[in-house]
């Protein structure tokens, strides 16, 4: 009897417009909770423009301008004109120098006549220098500390094979032209070179100098002494 009384009761319950409870909502997946969206990964114009700027530019600016300007302009500009300019122009104008005409040795001197180098041995020899700005037609002078045996080679060579008679004995040398048209122009060497006895003294001098110009007139003239080796 209840269970008929139960299901009646259910039946009108119906008939009377009574709603069965409603469904519970579906409850949230807690995978759909905690899942985020993912990031947008786009590449936007600022890393495309900064890597093709950066390193387009930078490689071909940096690299290529800097090699070409830095290396050929600098090896062409540095090796290039220093090496020409430098050692060119250096060696040519060095070596293009001109010495010039002989002078005189200066102060109002005309002549000066000097002692070389003086050997001494088996045979003894000193050579007498002349430094002279002027024309020279005739020499003489005297050596003191040791006699004179010979002369030879030195200007006088040349003097006397244009036609100059040159005679050295004992202490004395004299040389001249007899025609009197060849004269020894400006000169600064060796005149000649005399074999002496062996010497005397501590030095060896010229003493006694006369020079003289195609006009017979004495020419200022200044002699030297050396200490003997």
């Amino acid at each position: 009897m209840s269970i008929r009384f139960f299901i009646s009761a259910c039946v009108a319950l119906l008939f009377l417009g009574c709603t069965a409870p409603e469904a519970a909502a579906p409850k949230e997946s807690h995978y759909l909770q905690n899942q985020t969206e993912p990031e947008d990964e786009t590449v936007d114009a600022g890393s495309d423009d900064g890597s093709a700027d950066g390193n387009t530019d930078g490689t071909t600016d940096g690299s290529a301008d800097g090699s070409t300007d830095g290396s050929t302009d600098g090896s062409t500009d540095g090796s290039t004109d220093g090496s020409t300019d430098g050692s060119t122009d250096g060696t040519t104008d060095g070596a293009e120098t001109d010495a010039g005409p002989v002078t005189g040795p200066g102060n109002g001197v005309d002549v000066h006549l000097g002692i070389g180098t003086i050997t001494l041995g088996d045979t003894n020899t000193v050579e007498v220098t002349i430094h002279n700005g002027a024309d020279v037609a005739g020499i003489q002078f005297d050596l003191s500390g040791a006699s004179i045996a010979s002369h030879s080679g030195g200007l006088a060579e040349q003097l006397s094979s244009d036609g100059w008679t040159i005679a050295a004995s004992q202490n004395t040398v004299i040389g001249f032209d007899t025609g009197g048209s060849v004269t020894l122009g400006p000169s600064n060497g060796v005149l000649m070179v005399l074999e002496i006895g062996t010497p005397s003294e501590d030095a060896l001098c010229t003493i006694d100098a006369v020079m003289s110009d195609s006009e017979g007139e004495p020419l200022v003239t200044t002699t030297e002494c050396k200490p003997v080796p």
